[in-house]
């Protein structure tokens, strides 16, 4: 069989019952491409209660847990990443500058 088009799905920043929700569909074999899902660092000692070290980074069932997300300095697009110069809009909260 020759795979052709998209074949792997990140999900970035997964909650721990994200991860969870995944993990049901994947045992019910609902995933029908590639996901590798990212913990969120907030979520990951509660992912990790329920996801042993040693089964990080590999599939089962088309599911994988492929690292932990980070977001040090926020995002451009939330208006919350350092820039040397301010946004030309407020941030999400208000912000000016």
């Amino acid at each position: 069989m020759t795979l052709r088009g998209v074949t792997t799905a990140q999900e970035g920043a997964t909650h721990a019952n994200q991860v969870e929700q995944l993990k049901r569909v994947a045992k019910a074999d609902g995933l029908f491409i590639d996901v590798v899902a990212y913990p969120f660092i907030l979520d990951l000692d509660k992912v990790l209660e329920a996801n042993p070290v040693e089964t990080l980074g590999a599939y089962d069932k088309h599911l994988k847990l492929g690292g932990c997300k980070l977001t040090p300095d926020g995002s451009p697009q939330g208006k919350t990443a350092w820039f040397t110069t301010p946004y030309l809009t407020s941030g999400p909260a208000g912000e000016k500058d």
